[in-house]
């Protein structure tokens, strides 16, 4: 990006301070129009003189968007909706930990602390967003997190691909804010207050959880080696930034975007299935539980076994302590102790047997792998089925959470 994004960011920011003063709401839109103005100062520093990773020049460039999500926070939070708790964790749990690994030894010392306190404004930002319930607001700040992401990316570690993606993402981030502005009526406010909202939350649960199969097949059918054993390998043999010698592979990717899609997935059922919490006092553990559940899954996507083993085991660790919450929280009635129980009875054996090989008493394969696929189908199905039944149930949490109406 160079001047040419002031061809896209200039026009926005006129018609929108334009139709705003026409339909004289100036007063409720000038944070976020303000917001959308502060992206120059990014735009300048960053994309125009193109500063360098280590000047005072990238500082400034950050400092700028750091206002565009302030003046976009203070707008949000003008409706009296707090930053959704839970959201902010499944963010900053993968987040921090991936830049001490990946970002930080990279980046020198100013530059790193712009960072971080960029990253939890950030995280806060969109943990705004979703508590406003305003789709294009979501969209909006969610597009310019996954646009940052990538220029983390592509300037700070040596993955040949994420920066090439900057440019779409923040256009789709100024283009959202501006329908934002243009549109402000909001179309659903969680946790979900209609019966429809539900029902389309699940729906792209329940399609986000096959996309995630379909990129975890595609992975292993393009492992570099053309022959993955999942009987004795890890399915996060796959994630590795180097796979039989090849350097960023595709099956890199396509487990990356299987993660995030499984994440992305558990996130959306997360306010519904919640809702479902018999204890009504504890329904906020169960988002809490959802949170890093998705957030763990992020983790092991962020940070591969070859980066860092330790911080990608407790990735795993966070996203088996959040799911092994929902089980507990989401109690089961009748023959679905079944499937709650395999899947209990599946994590208990891949506990064992990684206790086990650790002290020399079993190999890894073919035991380890087996049972770490086998509880990975268990959890989708469990996720699965929750979704369906709910949706096909007529959305009794919705109802649960709105008292009836």
């Amino acid at each position: 990006m160079d001047l040419r994004i002031l061809s896209i960011t200039l026009p926005l920011l006129a018609l929108t301070l334009g139709v705003s003063c026409w339909r004289k709401t100036l007063r409720e839109d000038w944070l976020a129009i303000l917001g959308l103005a502060c992206t120059l100062i990014g735009d300048y520093f960053l994309a125009i003189t193109h500063a360098s990773r280590t000047s005072w020049r990238f500082v400034y460039g950050v400092i700028g968007f750091a206002l565009a999500h302030a003046c976009w926070m203070a707008h949000l939070l003008r409706g009296r909706r707090l930053p959704q708790f839970a959201v902010l964790v499944g963010l900053l749990t993968p987040l921090l930990p991936y830049l001490h690994i990946q970002v930080l030894p990279n980046a020198v010392s100013h530059v790193g602390v712009a960072i971080v306190l960029y990253t939890i404004l950030s995280c806060l930002s969109l943990a705004c967003a979703v508590a406003s319930g305003k789709p294009l607001w979501m969209l909006a700040i969610g597009a310019l997190f996954v646009s940052d992401f990538f220029i983390s990316a592509g300037s700070f570690t040596d993955d040949p691909l994420l920066g090439r993606y900057v440019a779409p993402f923040y256009l789709l981030a100024l283009l959202s804010v501006a329908t934002a502005v243009l549109f402000p009526k909001p179309s659903f406010i969680l946790p979900y207050n209609s019966l429809n909202n539900n029902k389309l939350a699940l729906f792209i649960s329940l399609v986000l959880y096959l996309f995630a199969v379909c990129f975890f097949i595609f992975a292993m059918l393009k492992a570099p080696s053309g022959h993955y054993q999942p009987l004795r390998q890890m399915l996060s043999h796959l994630g590795r930034r180097q796979v039989d010698g090849v350097a960023y592979p595709l099956c890199h990717y396509l487990f990356v975007l299987g993660m995030t899609f499984s994440a992305l997935a558990f996130a959306v059922a997360t306010p519904h299935l919640a809702a479902m919490v018999k204890w009504k006092r504890l329904r906020w553990l169960a988002e809490l539980a959802g949170a890093l559940t998705a957030g763990g899954l992020v983790m092991i996507a962020l940070i591969p076994e070859d980066v860092n083993m330790g911080w990608h085991c407790n990735g795993c660790g966070v996203a088996a302590l959040g799911g092994g919450l929902f089980l507990v929280l989401l109690w089961p009635h009748r023959w679905e102790w079944l499937l709650t129980g395999e899947l209990l009875l599946v994590f208990g054996a891949f506990e064992a047997c990684i206790f086990l090989h650790r002290m020399h008493r079993i190999p890894f394969s073919p035991a380890i792998p087996t049972l770490q696929k086998a509880l990975i189908v268990s959890f989708m199905l469990w996720g699965i089925w929750q979704c369906v039944k709910s949706f096909l149930g007529g959305g009794r949490a919705a109802k649960q959470a709105t008292g009836g109406h």
